[in-house]
């Protein structure tokens, strides 16, 4: 396998992992929830399961938390 290394687009492991980091912090968003890093055009948070597009119309300051009551939109779901 040493003739791989004598190929252009070689890369090491370890520079392949570092160029797959920077990619990704650079084609993330940061879930407005939780803030872990996500890939750009992803659905939902890998961490927390936020469903981008209905968080993104909602200010982080008015997400539910613990404790809160939930909002009238979301009681209706829990009613039997």
């Amino acid at each position: 396998m040493d003739w791989l290394k004598t190929e252009p687009t070689y890369l090491t492991f370890e520079a392949w992992v570092a160029k797959q980091e920077g990619d990704r912090k650079v084609g993330s968003v940061a879930c407005p929830v939780c803030g872990t890093l996500n890939p750009k055009g992803a659905p939902i948070c890998s961490k927390c399961g936020t469903v981008f597009d209905r968080a993104r119309r909602r200010p982080r300051s008015q997400s539910w938390r613990a404790g809160q009551a939930l909002p009238q939109d979301r009681q209706a779901l829990f009613r039997a």
